[in-house]
């Protein structure tokens, strides 16, 4: 049996938007799906906004993809439709200081607010809050990049046990 080839992100947007078909739509989210759950959960964390972030973002190209130009590849387009929903979120978790976002500072994603064993048990019974403290202390004094690296290391960790 011939192996089948896969199409190119423009040549799947363009049999959407001309066919009207879902499947080809389907295939491009199926496709982007991992990296921008990647993408999200090293920009913003995997807090239990993650979800949405990732339905607000693929909502997005969904509403906008008739009005994709094809002057830039659609992997770029849509990251810097992932880039704007994130710093939406962002924007939203710092100015709502009454309703804190869990892992959200106004620095970036705090890895330790969201530890959980696989159990289900609080955090505080996995780390002593003066221990935390100490953590979180050393994490603010931390470059951002080091920040972002750590985090993204933590959200790899949790989505692969």
């Amino acid at each position: 049996m011939p192996e089948q080839k896969q199409l190119l992100d423009e040549e799947l947007i363009r049999l959407y938007l001309d066919k009207g078909e879902e499947r080809y739509f389907r295939e491009l989210v199926e496709r982007y799906v991992p990296r921008m759950h990647a993408y999200v959960c090293t920009h913003f964390g995997s807090g239990p906004e993650l979800d949405d972030i990732m339905q607000e973002i693929f909502v997005g190209v969904f509403r906008s993809l008739p009005a994709f130009r094809f002057e830039a590849s659609f992997k770029t387009w849509l990251y810097s439709i992932a880039y704007r929903q994130v710093k939406h979120f962002r924007k939203q978790a710092s100015s709502n200081k009454q309703q804190h976002y869990a892992g959200v500072t106004d620095s970036g994603y705090d890895v330790l607010s969201n530890i959980e064993d696989q159990s289900g048990d609080v955090p505080s019974s996995l780390i002593a809050r003066e221990e935390k403290e100490a953590v979180r202390h050393a994490l603010s004094r931390l470059p951002e990049k080091q920040k972002v690296i750590i985090s993204f290391c933590y959200c790899l960790i949790i989505h692969l046990y």
